[in-house]
């Protein structure tokens, strides 16, 4: 579904209304809480050891006006994220989903609302308390920072549109 085919047999990107963007959002959060609580349970050293070097990495970044390297960051992290729960079928899914929703995203970060160096501290924060509870392999806190994480990033995306209200 990241891609459709037109009646004159073109391929192009379709737009995701805001139905889909909430149900897109409601299966992340039920997915992504399990990536990090599997994440804490199953995790190695080296997954470890990343996770920690780009949260610093983005603790570290200051907002230029454009997305593109607090996007790669992100992108990355939360890679090593669904890579540290050792669930190949379960990453499979999400990384499917991030793909669908994609185009929301895009559409969301280029609106020019930039995000505010209070809420990327505070996302840093959360980022951070999940790093380290995955470290001390405390699921029940890594699954509920993975949802508090998403939906203060949910919640930014749609403030762009100028539409705060979440699912």
């Amino acid at each position: 579904s990241a891609l459709e085919i037109t009646p004159g047999r073109s391929v192009r990107v379709p737009k995701v209304s805001r139905e889909t963007a909430d149900e897109l959002w409601s299966m992340r959060l039920l997915l992504e809480a399990e990536v990090a609580s599997l994440a804490a349970v199953k995790r190695t050293p080296e997954q470890m050891a990343a996770l920690f070097d780009i949260t610093d990495k983005m603790a570290r970044f200051e907002w230029d006006g454009t997305p593109d390297v607090n996007i790669a960051h992100t992108l990355t992290w939360t890679r090593i994220l669904i890579d540290s729960s050792n669930a190949p079928m379960l990453a499979d899914t999400v990384l499917r989903l991030q793909l669908r929703y994609a185009p929301f995203l895009a559409d969301s970060l280029n609106i020019g609302k930039a995000p505010t160096e209070e809420f990327l501290k505070y996302t840093n924060y959360q980022q951070r308390e999940l790093v380290l509870a995955i470290e001390r392999q405390d699921y029940v806190s890594a699954r509920h920072l993975r949802c508090a994480d998403i939906r203060t990033y949910q919640r930014h995306l749609y403030s762009c549109h100028g539409n705060c209200k979440s699912s």
